[in-house]
């Protein structure tokens, strides 16, 4: 035995991709906070019985190996370098990259966009786009409708949701944007994490934990005035159990965020204020069994989610109205950050099923309603809704 001295808030992570039992070689350092692993290990009882008294039962046998990992990332979407967000949300629903289209706007409403197509027809229904313009202020919004030829031959109308509060203007442009929405099925890449623990060449340890997917991810407390996390939860593989393995990390290339302000929650087309909000996936991760895998599994895959919003708005009697009356109305929270950078999460379609009115921080009255998120049903065009969306600026600015 060799007891280490290991300081608990001295950690780090480092990780890679790759396919399913596939080589991992080009680490990449994370800032992440509250980084945890609990190392899971099958042990089999024989449960063999004995003619004789108090013998006791036989050792455990050693099976498959698995174990949960967690951590926090700044929510900082980036025009200039990949990041791990956008990787591991990959991992998690299907992914579109849609390029910039700078000056393409050639005419608008509070609710359209109107572009070539050559311009602007590769976006489809739960795209977000990202405008702006030398005198339109930045906005982030999502579509919820794509007509083609509209109003002129090559011309692709977005109809989206919610409604400009400054309607773009001819010339405008659209900044590059990765939406994500679930999807049923096998994550397109696993990752493998080296977890650092302690500062020195003796008192530390690394846990290489490997075939990781993610398994569910979280906006935790985006309250007035704080700093955006997404909150990731792993299920691995297998792992190893190395002593005396310090590394210093490389900084990430990445900014450091910003805190949210001057954000907006819209219900339908109405800016509505709310103390803060928060948003589970909901992510349904099952082992993709079979007897061939080293650990039992042969990859992970995901059957589903059950997302989740929670808002804090102040007391609004429309609340109840929607209560009582079984309304349904759509969800949609922006966090714009100059001209460049911004995020956004919309569900399309939501259910208030309790209300408890409490106060708020500040001692003011909220009416903290449980939401349900629905099926968001289809458009005119018999074209699915997306369950919900989450957006954020991406390469190519």
């Amino acid at each position: 035995m060799a007891v280490r001295k290991i300081v608990t808030d001295i950690n780090g992570l480092k990780w890679d991709t790759s396919t399913w039992g596939g080589a991992y070689a080009s680490h990449a350092s994370i800032r992440a906070r509250n980084i945890k692993f609990a190392p899971t290990l099958n042990l089999h009882a024989p449960g063999f019985t004995k003619p004789e008294e108090m013998r006791g039962p036989d050792p455990s046998i050693v099976g498959g190996y698995g174990g949960d990992l967690s951590f926090d990332v700044a929510l900082r979407p980036e025009a200039a370098v990949a990041t791990e967000m956008r990787y591991m949300l990959e991992q998690a629903g299907t992914l579109n990259k849609r390029a910039a289209a700078s000056a393409k706007i050639t005419a608008a409403t509070s609710s359209t966009i109107v572009g070539l197509t050559a311009d602007i027809g590769t976006y489809v229904v739960g795209d977000a786009v990202f405008v702006y313009g030398s005198g339109t202020d930045p906005q982030m919004r999502f579509i919820t409708r794509v007509q083609d030829d509209v109003p002129a031959p090559l011309s692709t109308t977005l109809t989206v949701t919610p409604n400009f509060t400054d309607t773009p203007a001819n010339g405008d442009s659209l900044r590059a944007v990765d939406t994500w929405t679930p999807k049923i099925g096998d994550p397109g890449a696993y990752y493998q994490f080296l977890m650092y623990q302690g500062g020195d060449a003796t008192n530390s340890h690394l846990f290489t934990i490997s075939d990781c997917s993610l398994a569910n991810w979280k906006l935790s407390a985006l309250a007035a005035d704080s700093l955006p996390y997404i909150s990731c939860s792993f299920k691995a593989d297998s792992w190893t159990s190395t002593d005396s393995s310090a590394a210093t990390l490389a900084n990430e290339a990445l900014s450091v965020g910003w805190p949210v302000l001057g954000d907006s929650f819209y219900v339908d087309n109405s800016a509505v204020a709310v103390e803060s909000l928060e948003f589970d996936a909901g992510m349904d991760l099952q082992p993709y069994t079979a007897t061939s895998g080293t650990n039992g599994r042969a990859g992970w895959f995901c059957a589903g989610c059950m997302p989740k919003l929670s808002i804090k708005p102040y007391h609004d009697v429309d609340w109840i109205t929607r209560l009582t009356a079984g309304t349904t109305f759509s969800g949609c929270f922006e966090s714009v950050n100059g001209t460049s950078r911004g995020w956004a999460l919309w569900v399309p379609k939501l259910q208030v099923v309790s209300i408890a009115p409490d106060a708020l921080g500040n001692k003011l009255l909220g009416d903290m309603p449980e939401l349900l998120v629905c099926d968001p049903g289809k458009n005119a065009d018999s074209t699915n809704y997306p369950l919900f969306a989450f957006a954020a600026t991406s390469l190519g600015s």
